[in-house]
């Protein structure tokens, strides 16, 4: 608070915009920065943030016009002043940054939503593809997964690898991306290699060696067996703004359920195998 009330305040006085009013505005303004800081602590847990944005707003704005008529000489011309600028700086900037407050505060609401759906997205394919990915890592569950997701999501394109070819893809570029195929883009490989995942933000990025190939941007991430690299989930985009990070968290999340799942899917298998023997 003292730091924002300082940038908005020190250059007022320093350049003397204002006229005789100039170091009492720029005072005023490092003081209500103070408070800001100061009450923002004290209301914290307050769920009305506009509304207390609004009263501390009129409460600052007030100790301003104080400031004024203590400060600033003459006296007369304070006053007269004061008489001019108390009704729009005390009851407009209030409401300016009530609304400013409420437009803040709605945005992280609405995103914690946006976070919340994505979370109860994620859930409702986990269990939509637990019964293929199940049965096994191979074309037949990667094809059904990914259909799965495609029609879940709205994502332009879904694509599942193992460590040599693609197992499926669904969408955009299905003509030229085949199941059965080998991997046809470098960053592939790049996370196979790596163990990271990896976020295209172009075409040249992707790397994909078909010149028609219409993906724009895509977040790669690794499926693990243990700490072993088995394939790959592939989402992409084919328009700006291209991968946002709820994609980037949708494909992460995704990722780790599913690589849950592939391994559970070997356990199973092993238990069949000790059970025949």
């Amino acid at each position: 608070g003292f730091l924002s009330g300082l940038i908005a305040g020190l250059h007022r006085w320093v350049i003397d915009i204002g006229g005789f009013t100039a170091f009492a505005c720029g005072l005023s303004t490092i003081i209500e920065g103070l408070i800001a800081g100061y009450s923002s602590k004290i209301f914290k847990n307050i769920k009305t943030d506009w509304l207390w944005a609004l009263l501390m707003g009129g409460f600052s704005e007030i100790i301003q016009m104080i400031i004024i008529l203590i400060i600033a000489k003459p006296f007369s011309q304070a006053v007269s002043l004061v008489h001019i600028i108390w009704f729009p700086m005390i009851f407009v900037n209030s409401i300016g940054i009530a609304i400013f407050i409420g437009i803040t505060q709605q945005i992280f609401l609405e995103k914690e939503q946006i976070a919340a759906e994505k979370a109860e997205l994620i859930l409702k394919i986990a269990n939509k593809t637990l019964p293929y990915l199940r049965k096994g890592f191979n074309i037949e569950t990667a094809i059904s997964t990914a259909q799965i997701i495609y029609d879940m999501t709205g994502i332009e394109a879904v694509a599942i690898t193992d460590e040599e070819k693609i197992l499926a893809h669904i969408g955009i570029g299905s003509d030229h991306h085949r199941s059965g195929c080998g991997l046809m883009t470098d960053l592939t490989y790049e996370v196979i290699k790596t163990g990271e995942y990896v976020v295209a933000r172009n075409k040249e990025e992707i790397g994909c060696k078909c010149e028609k190939c219409g993906l724009y941007s895509a977040i790669i991430v690794p499926l693990k067996e243990r700490e072993k690299v088995i394939g790959t989930l592939k989402l992409y985009k084919t328009q700006k703004p291209g991968v946002t990070n709820l994609d980037i968290q949708l494909a992460l999340g995704l990722a780790e359920l599913f690589s849950t799942q592939i391994e559970l899917s070997k356990i199973d298998y092993q238990k069949k195998l000790l059970t025949k023997t």
